[in-house]
């Protein structure tokens, strides 16, 4: 069909990407190629919105091509209803208003060109999370948004609260997309199929009557796991305030208008699935309710207006849970349109809305204040909600924790922990038993058990080592080594993924070893900002950091999928373990990154 051409304006954004990869260019330049990645595909979603209400067409899976690798199959098929359409016009809309809003706010700002770049992935993502028809490219685009987020939160890499903060977010972010993994991993053993979304529709509606209640339960709190990770519901209600730090235009786009609201549409693509799990309905709603609460209260104490937007967003994403858990899609769909529109252009108002406040107060004397629903609450009670939303809930009371624990201890008892043999000698006799447990008694089995054990704890100790960068980046490399060692040993005959995982895992580890050759004696309890004097060393890294952390533009990304596809029925704990150290890795080259080159450059006297 004709109409399904119009889907080629959604490569723009990454053709745009590549171009300003290349090069530097002038700001106008920027400009033109910025304005043509978002003005395509906004009139390629306005036609395909308007011949969709025209024609009345229903939901469609649209398959483009598909890749077989060993006894892997990487499908790539777009899946189009009136979610996807909503999303697509509603990011080409917003992005059309931010890019135009960007090119004045950000005239002569040293990064210039690196936020349109970043901007042009972050479209990419989206684009790709909207249409995605299966659950591998949608995960591909929850990777790739949640990469531009963290690279935006930090877009001011020389002040070192955006950098710790960006750290603090992406690492929420890597913990949370466990839940999406686990969440898939365990779809594929209920149901054969169950990559694609089409499935969902199809064969969720009837999960209950050939799939166990527990399993239902536990996927569905594993896709919630996630979806309030990402879209910062109780516990994780205090980030998008912090990632306010980021440029206006960024915040409006990401926090205001559509990357916060990425959960929501996870919980609606996956709503035949959890939606048998009454614990989840119940679960979600509970969220919703308490998230509403908490962030309403702590967002009226906040001392900048972009603070209290934040959780004023976060607020109506709780009710948006409540809204899905009892199945009202459309009002959902039509609370998310409205909901990110009004937010963006708030956001991106912001400093003039506090001159237009200030009037309003100096023109009805205390009117505004009067009306205020606190002052109908007795004065103690006003007090105490007051002392505890001031405490944020007591959710981040270290600036290193994301729930009311000790978790700067905690770190300091891994450490120990991870320095003594100990440690190390009992791994064997654990992974013995696990493997056991499992049934897998066969040598070869105990032995990828133990390695994979031993890749686990080797990796939580280079996250939590304050050696010098060299030295974790040396034992990153074992890490590494042992992870495609176990996987090989335990299913030798399939090793397709390990040699697509290794394509890009070793050169990328040896850019990272170039970069931080020169770098014996760097402190890792502080942010050094070594990109000043060593830019080209930074942007080395930086390629590295995106390989390491698997990427979706890198085989490392792809590899892992179909080391994890291999052993997904054998081996769910050894499975469980690789998953783990997966995200451990992410989190160790982000660390490496932020606190070796980005940040407040200590040593430069003011």
């Amino acid at each position: 069909m004709l109409i399904n051409y119009l889907f080629l304006a959604y490569l723009v954004p990454f053709m745009a990407l590549i171009v300003l990869l290349v090069k530097k260019y002038s700001e106008s330049t920027i400009q033109r190629i910025s304005f043509i990645s978002v003005v395509i595909p906004f009139l390629s979603s306005a036609a395909l919105v308007v011949d969709y209400f025209l024609y009345k067409r229903g939901v469609r899976e649209i398959s483009l091509f598909e890749i077989a690798y060993g006894e892997h199959h990487f499908s790539f098929n777009l899946f189009v209803d009136k979610l996807s359409l909503s999303i697509l016009f509603l990011t080409s809309s917003l992005t059309l208003l931010v890019i135009k809003f960007s090119h004045t706010y950000l005239h002569k700002e040293p990064g210039y060109q690196r936020f349109f770049r970043t901007v042009s992935l972050f479209l990419c993502g989206l684009y790709l999370l909207a249409l995605a028809g299966t659950l591998d490219l949608f995960f591909a685009g929850w990777e790739m948004v949640g990469l531009s987020s963290f690279m935006l939160i930090a877009f001011y890499r020389d002040r070192t609260r955006p950098v710790k903060n960006a750290l603090r977010i992406f690492s929420i972010y890597r913990l949370c997309d466990l839940g999406l993994l686990f969440g898939a991993i365990i779809g594929h053993l209920l149901w054969e199929d169950a990559n694609h979304f089409l499935t969902f529709l199809s064969e969720g509606r009837n999960l209950h009557e050939y799939v166990d209640y527990n399993w239902v339960h536990l996927v569905g709190f594993l896709l919630m796991f996630s979806a309030i990770g990402k879209s910062a519901q109780f516990p994780f209600i205090n980030w998008p305030a912090r990632a306010m730090e980021g440029p206006t235009p960024s915040s409006a786009i990401f926090y205001g208008g559509l990357s916060i609201h990425c959960g929501v549409f996870l919980l609606y693509r996956t709503y035949p699935i959890w939606s048998h799990s009454y614990l989840v309905v119940y679960a979600l709603t509970g969220v919703g309710l308490l998230t509403a609460l908490l962030a309403t209260g702590i967002g009226r104490i906040q001392p900048n207006i972009k603070g209290q937007l934040a959780y004023l967003s976060v607020a109506h994403i709780g009710i948006m849970f409540i809204e899905l858990a009892w199945g009202f899609h459309n009002l959902v769909i039509f609370h998310f349109l409205t909901h990110s529109f009004f937010r963006c252009y708030q956001i991106l108002t912001s400093p003039s809305s506090i001159v237009d406040h200030v009037k309003v107060i100096d023109a009805t004397s205390n009117i505004t204040i009067k009306k205020a629903i606190e002052n109908w609450l007795p004065m103690k009670l006003r007090t105490t909600i007051y002392s505890f939303a001031l405490q944020e809930g007591f959710l981040s009371i270290s600036e290193r924790g994301f729930f009311p624990l000790p978790f700067v201890q905690i770190k300091l008892w891994m450490r120990k922990v991870f320095r003594s043999y100990i440690t190390f000698a009992v791994v064997p006799v654990i992974a013995y038993y696990l493997a056991h447990w499992q049934g897998h008694t066969e040598t070869h089995q105990v032995v990828a058990y133990m390695l994979g054990l031993l890749d686990l704890v080797l990796s939580a100790s280079c996250l939590t080592s304050l050696k010098n960068p060299n030295t974790i980046w040396n034992r990153f490399l074992a890490t590494q080594i042992l992870f495609m060692a176990s996987a090989f040993i335990f299913k030798a005959h399939s090793y397709h993924g390990v040699i697509l995982y290794s394509i890009s895992a070793i050169p990328c580890w040896v850019l990272g070893k170039y970069a931080l050759m020169q770098f014996t004696n760097v402190d890792m309890k502080k942010f050094n900002g070594l990109y000043i004097t060593n830019p080209k060393k930074s942007n080395l890294f930086f390629i590295a950091f995106l390989g390491m952390s698997g990427f979706p533009f890198f085989t490392t990304f792809w590899g892992e999928d179909v080391i994890f596809a291999e052993m997904l029925l054998e081996g769910p704990v050894l499975l469980t373990m690789t998953a783990l150290s997966m995200m451990f890795n992410g989190l160790i080259s982000a660390r490496i990154l932020t606190k070796v080159f980005w940040g407040f450059p200590s040593y430069i006297k003011y």
